[in-house]
């Protein structure tokens, strides 16, 4: 499953025009230069964001987080975390980051899977694609 953290860092709303050509719009956090410049909007040192990572999370229907989350592993009625990550951008699906999370995990532990032979997960990975990924390239049941 996946956890979040409150991210304590500002962050603005961005404009772009998608790969379909379609106006967008996202958080990010706010970007800033890592340089001691007088003049930081014309020297040469790159802007970068603030929060790298920080991105808003859908916690409900209007309901919404600006933080940093996290992917964690375990096995159930254990309480103990196999692994746990950061996801690279908050704002990703959950479905998103649990595949990748699990070949992770086996390709570190390469013994623990053959003690999987099913995963469980919410709603999020609710998704006939994922159910067949996850069938036809690690040969486990979601």
């Amino acid at each position: 499953d996946t956890t979040h953290f409150h991210a304590y860092s500002g962050f603005e709303t961005v404009t772009y025009i998608d790969e379909k050509g379609k106006e967008q719009r996202k958080s990010q956090s706010k970007t800033t230069k890592n340089c001691r410049c007088e003049d930081k909007d014309n020297c040469e040192h790159p802007w970068e964001l603030a929060d790298d990572g920080a991105g808003t999370i859908v916690k409900a229907f209007n309901k919404y987080i600006w933080g940093h989350k996290a992917s964690i592993l375990g096995l159930p009625m254990q309480g103990i975390p196999l692994d746990a990550i950061a996801v690279a951008d908050a704002a990703t699906h959950d479905g998103e980051t649990f595949f990748p999370h699990v070949v992770r995990l086996f390709a570190q532990y390469p013994e623990i899977k053959s003690w999987i032979d099913t995963v469980l997960y919410d709603s999020a990975c609710d998704s006939q694609p994922l159910k067949d990924k996850f069938r036809d390239q690690l040969g486990i049941a979601l």
